[in-house]
């Protein structure tokens, strides 16, 4: 994903819905992460739903002369939260190169997570 571009959308899913609801906490926590976005960064599942997405935009403004590697923090809360357990954190490589189009997340290190585990 090219500096001022996002991401595809990254789906989050959930083997079972909630009777009531569970929210899903993002937030990039390493380092300067100013100039990296996740949208949204809260994800809300309500009952009848398991899959939901977010993007993550890394900035033109963002620096990559210091930070290349962020980690992205996962928390829940919600009616339902106890039911269910997340994996945390992960974390993803940002890449520059000379080609413009290929900048980007180039690693997840990760993947596929179940109701207990990632």
């Amino acid at each position: 994903m090219p500096h001022g571009e996002t991401s595809v959308p990254i789906i989050v899913s959930i083997p079972n819905a909630p009777a009531s609801d569970i929210k899903v906490s993002l937030s990039v926590v390493q380092g300067d992460n100013v100039g990296i976005l996740l949208t949204p960064s809260e994800l809300e599942f309500g009952p009848g739903e398991t899959e939901k997405s977010f993007i993550i935009t890394v900035e033109a403004s963002y620096n990559m002369s210091t930070i290349r590697s962020q980690n992205l923090s996962l928390s829940l809360s919600g009616t339902d939260s106890v039911v269910y357990s997340i994996d945390s954190t992960y974390t993803f490589s940002i890449t520059e190169s000379t080609n413009i189009n290929s900048d980007g997340v180039a690693d997840w290190g990760i993947g596929t997570c179940t109701k207990t585990s990632c």
